[in-house]
């Protein structure tokens, strides 16, 4: 809940900045979950081999850009691929029967609603 308030929060921010003529903000914006997620995988890859990755994660990665490159060129249906990655997360937690030592659900439902926020305000 508290999450999704603050994405609400910073997207109201971001907009009171695009009418004052940042719009280069917005448009890193759309990129935040694609910067996160590949600056945890260079992360992990330089210090494990980024040959350890399967090949979802670069999947993921890429869905996360090109919902960013989407959204930066304002088509509001540029969001679907980010929330395709939060409905993975969901659904493979879900169906996972290895035990985690972190739940990703909350993760999974944060993806969704930033880019059903973002779709909106696109």
């Amino acid at each position: 809940m508290t999450a999704l308030v603050a994405i609400q929060f910073h997207a109201v921010l971001c907009l009171v900045a695009q009418r004052k003529g940042m719009v280069i903000t917005m448009k890193l914006l759309y990129f935040f979950p694609a910067f996160l997620y590949c600056g945890f995988l260079a992360l992990i890859g330089f210090g494990t081999g980024f040959g350890a990755f399967e090949m979802v994660a670069w999947v993921y990665a890429a869905l996360l850009i090109v919902a960013g490159v989407l959204l930066a060129m304002k088509k509001w249906w540029g969001a679907i691929p980010g929330m395709a990655v939060g409905a993975i997360i969901l659904y493979m937690f879900a169906h996972s029967r290895v035990h985690h030592h972190i739940n990703e659900t909350p993760i999974g439902i944060v993806v969704i609603a930033y880019f059903l926020a973002m779709g909106f305000i696109c």
